[in-house]
């Protein structure tokens, strides 16, 4: 009996078909062909007086791209552009562009989204305009996912109005807020933090707080997490921006004043480079040079860098001598911050070198693993840990973002030892770079401790997950 498979054709992949009028015009320069196979004969001067981008493009040598001879399909031979939007997106963009009758403005959100995208990216001001007065248009409707669309679009203004008209309100508790009931001058930090559970704007959910002014606080069942402002301010779409942003919001919804900014990260929130102008080992002659990718020189030495088994490192060594009689040069991917704090980690007396910024000491670690140095990561998840108690927010990010789950259990812990006024207006710079996900789970298992109303299980710990804790020093009393 024959074992060998049938011979079964495969299937024939669908080609590219024509758009429609005025996009299937024979007189057109070149095609363009959208994601989805759909073919649109364009003028390249109508775009090029339209967008500078399409302007230089059509300029430049297209020796990369495809002209296929003529076909049924193509009657005339035509350069092939390939689009990374959508055949609906481009037929929209071009309908805007040419002299024909507008389309009507975007029905949905996602199309004023996406068309506002790929005016951005092809430089058609007048279409990004537009598009910018769409979005406003569905605030009122759908204000969270403007919001969200504002801020992965940078677009402050649209951020802060769709802010503005979203309104998320707690379920009527029964109880007035002890805090309308004091005036506003001796309303204290003091008297707030004397109240042991508190959702995301302070107002006490288990309240233990003694009378004031003659009014006693009765207990409330504590709200699940999902009924706090926290969580309303947590949908689908600002599951897709960033944990500042998310930050910002919630601190808009809770002292109800517009931010300096929702996009883009404070001017304070710019870690600045650690200076790599002085030679890190006075003294001693480097037999090597270390080049970070952006042409910083850094002078090392090959036996500490072979104590601490940084082979990967010294395997990259040039096979001859340089020409010019100089030093070896080793080019590496890191930056020279980064570089210059992975060979303070190698050489023996870096605990005697100063304070290194935990943002630092994270992407050393980084390097470090990924050039397998085990001296180098140890000292650098110990040197982390030192700073865990008076950085624990900064830790937890730090951990999510490179995946050190242990670590960021570690910080996790450490933030329910904070009081409720000081986590939630906590900040720190890498909230920029982590999804606003990283920062609901923190709150969420914070909110839950605090009220007794969760499981309290780690977030985002797996099953087997090994790893020591991080070293940190001695609890001081709070």
């Amino acid at each position: 009996m024959d074992d060998d498979p049938p011979n079964i054709p495969s299937p024939t992949l669908p080609g590219p078909t024509v758009a429609t009028s005025p996009f299937n015009k024979t007189s057109a320069d070149v095609i363009f062909r959208s994601s989805d196979k759909i073919d649109f004969y364009v003028h390249k001067l109508l775009l090029s007086l339209a967008s500078p981008f399409f302007e230089n493009l059509f300029s430049l040598n297209q020796s990369d791209i495809v002209t296929p001879a003529p076909s049924p399909l193509h009657s005339i031979s035509h350069p092939i552009f390939p689009m990374t939007e959508s055949g609906p997106t481009i037929d929209y963009i071009l309908r805007l562009v040419y002299p024909i009758p507008e389309p009507s403005p975007p029905t949905t959100l996602v199309v004023a989204y996406t068309t506002f995208e790929a005016s951005v990216k092809y430089q058609i001001e007048k279409i990004t305009l537009k598009m910018k007065a769409a979005l406003l248009t569905f605030v009122d409707s759908e204000s969270a996912a403007v919001f969200a669309v504002a801020c992965r679009l940078m677009l402050e203004h649209e951020a802060s109005v769709a802010a503005a008209a979203w309104k998320p309100e707690l379920p009527k508790l029964g109880i007035q807020c002890p805090y309308s009931l004091v005036p506003t001058d001796q309303c204290t930090r003091g008297y707030r933090s004397s109240c042991k559970n508190h959702d995301i704007f302070g107002r006490p959910l288990t309240c233990g707080c003694p009378e004031v002014y003659g009014y006693s606080i009765p207990a409330v069942t504590p709200l699940q997490f999902p009924s706090t402002i926290a969580g309303m301010g947590f949908t689908k779409e600002t599951e897709r921006i960033s944990a500042g942003s998310y930050f910002r919001l919630l601190r808009y919804f809770e002292t109800k004043k517009l931010p300096s900014t929702f996009c883009l990260p404070p001017p304070s929130a710019c870690v600045p480079p650690e200076s790599v102008d002085v030679p890190l080992w006075r003294g001693m002659e480097a037999d090597i040079i270390l080049e970070s990718r952006d042409g910083t020189q850094l002078p090392a030495h090959r036996l500490i860098l072979s104590l601490v088994s940084a082979g990967e490192i010294l395997d990259k060594l040039p096979d001859s001598a340089p020409s010019d009689g100089g030093l070896p040069v080793i080019r590496l991917d890191e930056d020279a911050t980064t570089l210059h704090t992975l060979l303070r980690l190698c050489y023996p007396f870096v605990e005697d070198e100063g304070f290194i910024d935990l943002q630092f000491l994270a992407l050393a670690r980084e390097a470090a693993t990924k050039y397998n140095i085990p001296k180098a990561v140890s000292l650098a998840r110990e040197l982390m840990g030192r700073q865990l108690e008076e950085h624990p927010l900064q830790m937890y990010f730090l951990a999510k973002q490179h995946g050190w789950e242990v670590d960021a259990e570690d910080a996790t812990q450490e933030c329910f030892d904070l009081e409720p006024s000081t986590f939630y207006e906590s900040y720190t710079p890498e909230m920029e770079t982590s999804p606003a996900r990283v920062y609901y789970d923190l709150l969420e298992r914070y909110y839950e401790k605090r009220t007794g109303t969760g499981k309290g299980e780690p977030v985002g710990a797996t099953a087997g997950q090994t790893g020591a804790a991080s070293p940190k020093k001695k609890k001081k009393k709070k």
